[in-house]
């Protein structure tokens, strides 16, 4: 309702000022406020749009509720300077805490349930840092590099860089280390590369290790 009352206001302007230009396409009507937000006394927000979409995906809506921080549509564990899918960006992207790591720092038991999988963006953006939310395996990463069509990710990086699949990372990682609880699927990115496919809402994932793990 903000976006599209103050992108209405953007088109009634642009016509009484009989701009030919697109004001639309640099006004993404969220920075006014409606009435409630202005008057009532006591208002909570939450705003998950993330630094480069107004229609953001779940892994950075995830993560800007666990760190407070916005960043790039389809990453999460870093700031907004990581590129979706560039290997080489994770070198100098900020890393950024979640309420998982100030949990542990205080020295509390933590975890997480969920009725997906735990290599998913929504739990994974707890403990995770990837360039893109889909590669929850090495089949995924892969995928990637060898689609022709995507730009940022090729075999040098991944032989540079090698990045660690977001599975790989609850395992190793300090923040998966840690953690008391996890329940939830995903079973397939836990084993090892063989004919077995599992499916999941309709489609095939068919994510294994290819490391023999």
């Amino acid at each position: 309702a903000r976006v599209y009352k103050n992108q209405q206001a953007a088109l009634q302007a642009e016509h009484a000022n009989d701009d030919t230009s697109n004001v639309l396409a640099d006004y993404d009507g969220n920075n006014d406020k409606l009435f409630w937000e202005k008057n009532l006394p006591h208002v909570g927000l939450s705003m998950t749009y993330n630094s480069d979409y107004m229609v953001p995906d779940s892994a950075s809506t995830a993560f800007a509720m666990y760190s407070g921080v916005k960043t790039t549509g389809y990453t999460m564990g870093y700031d907004n300077s990581i590129r979706y899918l560039d290997m080489s960006s994770e070198v100098n992207a900020t890393k950024v805490k979640t309420i998982l790591d100030w949990a542990q720092e205080a020295g509390k038991k933590t975890g997480f349930v969920t009725t997906t999988r735990m290599s998913h963006a929504t739990p994974a953006a707890l403990y995770s840092q990837t360039a893109s939310r889909f590669w929850e395996c090495e089949n995924e990463i892969w995928k990637d590099i060898n689609n022709d069509e995507i730009a940022g990710s090729n075999e040098d990086d991944y032989n540079k860089y090698k990045p660690k699949d977001i599975t790989l990372q609850l395992l190793e990682n300090e923040a998966g280390q840690n953690i008391d609880v996890m329940m939830g699927g995903g079973r397939a990115s836990w084993l090892p590369q063989n004919d077995t496919k599992w499916d999941y809402d309709s489609y095939d994932w068919n994510c294994n290790r290819r490391d023999k793990r």
